[in-house]
């Protein structure tokens, strides 16, 4: 739960086997000037109970955002949400 006033986390899940998933994560977090994501491991605990909805077969299908207000995972779709998670950033 984030502190009053504060802004809540993303979890974004990535593949902590792939080396370019840990590459691309590392480009978008540069972007989050505001810190607003949080990379969370889909074989994770954490991970996984966040993808409970998503077939375990398509976790490692592809990088997914969870919204702090929504239940479940964005999947492909995040990259319209990381739009409201991260509106204005930019690579420092």
């Amino acid at each position: 739960m984030s502190a009053p006033g504060s802004v809540a986390a993303w979890p974004v899940l990535y593949d902590e086997d792939c080396g370019f998933c840990k590459w691309s994560l590392n480009k978008v977090l540069a972007w989050d000037r505001r810190r607003r994501l949080r990379p969370v491991a889909i074989q994770s605990d954490e991970g996984q109970r966040l993808l409970a909805a998503v077939p375990e077969a398509e976790r490692l299908d592809s990088a997914h955002l969870v919204s702090p207000s929504v239940r479940g995972a964005l999947g492909r779709s995040g990259r319209r949400a990381a739009g409201e998670a991260a509106p204005r950033c930019r690579p420092r």
